[in-house]
């Protein structure tokens, strides 16, 4: 929940110091990364690490990642979804709080939750 918490901040600061710095043509852009193929899967930033992780099937290079975040801040996007999505299903649905997004943004956090709870126990 903390991790949560701590990105909706930046997101909150990012886009609110993007509005107040706009007339002075400074721009900021966050962006927001999903799974990327990156070391992080097998040797989180605290924690042990854990060889038998795998970064999940449907992860972005990091190249691509990279790719897809410097168009975004050439473009002065302010928010830069990572890997972007066909249509951007998920970005838009949240912005516009659909049914669908609720219910899919519901299933994935009460599977981290169940993972999480795994994790304790050990």
């Amino acid at each position: 929940m903390e991790y949560s918490a701590t990105k909706y901040a930046v997101i909150g600061m990012s886009e609110s110091m993007r509005y107040e710095f706009a007339e002075e043509g400074i721009h900021f852009s966050v962006a927001c990364p999903a799974a990327v193929v990156s070391r992080i899967w097998k040797k989180p930033i605290l924690g042990p690490v854990h060889e038998e992780v795998e970064a999940p099937e449907d992860a972005i290079p990091a190249e691509e990642a990279a790719r897809i975040i410097l168009e975004g801040v050439a473009e002065k996007k302010g928010i830069i979804v990572v890997p972007e999505e066909p249509g951007g299903w998920l970005w838009h649905e949240y912005c516009i709080s659909s049914e669908a997004a609720e219910d899919f943004l519901m299933k994935m956090a009460h599977e981290r939750r169940i993972e999480w709870s795994k994790k304790q126990k050990v």
